[in-house]
């Protein structure tokens, strides 16, 4: 089965830099916190933030991040699609815990790229949920069998200590 060993595709998945990189729709206010969470805070409706990357019609890519519920009485959901606000190729549904979760999706809209949006699902001004670790990458990019990640070195990758070198 494919591994998630592409290129990162998400920027600033980590929150390193704040909140940089990360879209708020409407009246959402983002904010950054000491534990390198992205924290999103509701004034009205269901707020969200987004970013949107790079992707090919057809390839699978899995997605991985941690949820926290925070002080939502909705809880929150995060969704992967063709657009920042419908248009799902993947989603969480509403979850009022705190969840590690992956998924993998396969575009199939005529874009060459998708969104990842991060949900507060409540509409209580003040409340807030968290995300942190923020990844995509591209699903199929190795393969792995009995643990051991095998990589096409045709194109020119290379693999040293463990690490794959992608040609340019």
């Amino acid at each position: 089965t494919g591994v998630a060993t592409g290129p990162e595709l998400v920027v600033n998945g980590d929150f390193s830099n704040g909140t940089a990189d990360w879209t708020p729709n409407g009246t959402a206010v983002l904010t950054y916190t000491a534990t390198n969470r992205l924290r999103i805070t509701s004034s009205d409706g269901y707020q969200y933030a987004y970013q949107t990357f790079p992707t090919v019609i057809g390839k699978a890519y899995t997605a991985t991040f941690q949820g926290y519920a925070g002080t939502s009485v909705g809880g929150w959901d995060a969704w992967v699609g063709y657009a920042a606000g419908y248009g799902s190729y993947a989603n969480t549904g509403t979850q009022t815990t705190d969840e590690s979760v992956t998924f993998t999706f396969t575009p199939t809209a005529s874009t060459s790229f998708a969104v990842m949006r991060l949900r507060n699902e409540t509409a209580v001004s003040g409340a807030y949920v968290e995300f942190s670790k923020v990844s995509v990458k591209e699903a199929s990019h190795g393969a792995n069998v009995d643990g051991v990640e095998y990589f096409d070195t045709l194109n020119a990758n290379t693999v040293t200590s463990n690490v794959v070198t992608e040609a340019v």
